[in-house]
């Protein structure tokens, strides 16, 4: 993987995209590209090293920009490494900005197909929220890649969970008896309902105040209520497509 070198002047000359959230900053490299830098004092509680590897395991993996971010290059400061280069997404907003049911929709059953393809490659998300999830010229994209857990590298806050996977019923045991690809399916099906109904109230009423179709309700309540087996990908595919037909 091709290495991108600065001094901490130079770096910090550059144009400020974005503060990227308490572990880095985000840069604009140039028209097409950005660099994320990772704050110092992370050094001190993560392992640099094994993010390192990730982010060149998830280089060699080639996956395509719109489903998730794809590290270009690694980023080097001062002579340690320090972060990494990825896509500029000029469009870029969180899915928590869009308001359209019938959008939402259609763009979380795109996100569904998208994570098989990211669980196929052996990569864990673990911090699903719609934070972390972009949508550029109307494809919703994961971001934050170097907290992901990639083949034998794990993934970054082992056992941190986001204010909406808390909102899950029984999360905690759902973690104990399902394997992280599960959880992952798991906590983007909390984020869509979070998303489609962004009212106060537990999962179960704004999955049941939302304009989500009786049959999909039906559905999504059986997996909220059930604590091992989940098996998400048996039918969640085919209530999206059966969905997105009804609201057309």
């Amino acid at each position: 993987m091709e290495e991108l070198n600065f001094t901490k002047e130079e770096l910090e000359k550059l144009d400020i995209f974005n503060k990227g959230g308490f572990e880095g900053k985000i840069y604009v490299y140039d028209d097409n590209l950005l660099i994320k830098a990772f704050m110092p004092y992370l050094k001190g509680i993560l392992d640099f090293e094994e993010k390192r590897l990730k982010l060149i395991r998830l280089h060699e993996k080639n996956i395509d920009d719109n489903i998730l971010i794809h590290p270009k290059k690694l980023v080097i400061v001062d002579g340690e490494f320090e972060g990494y280069v990825m896509k500029k997404l000029n469009e870029g907003k969180t899915i928590n900005s869009i308001q359209n049911f019938k959008k939402l929709v259609y763009l979380y059953k795109k996100l569904f197909e998208k994570l098989e393809v990211v669980h196929d490659n052996n990569i864990i998300i673990r911090d699903v929220k719609p934070e972390n999830i972009v949508v550029e010229k109307n494809e919703p994209i994961f971001i934050d890649v170097d907290s992901m857990g990639v083949d034998e590298l794990k993934a970054d806050h082992e056992g941190h969970l986001s204010p909406i996977s808390k909102k899950i019923p029984n999360i905690y045991e759902k973690v104990k008896y399902n394997n992280e690809k599960e959880i992952d399916k798991l906590k983007l099906l909390a984020c869509f309902i979070c998303s489609i109904n962004q009212n106060k109230g537990t999962i179960y009423k704004r999955l049941m105040e939302s304009n989500l179709s009786d049959k999909f309700k039906r559905e999504i309540s059986k997996i909220f209520k059930a604590d091992k087996n989940l098996n998400i990908s048996q039918n969640i595919h085919d209530l999206f497509e059966e969905e997105v037909r009804k609201i057309k």
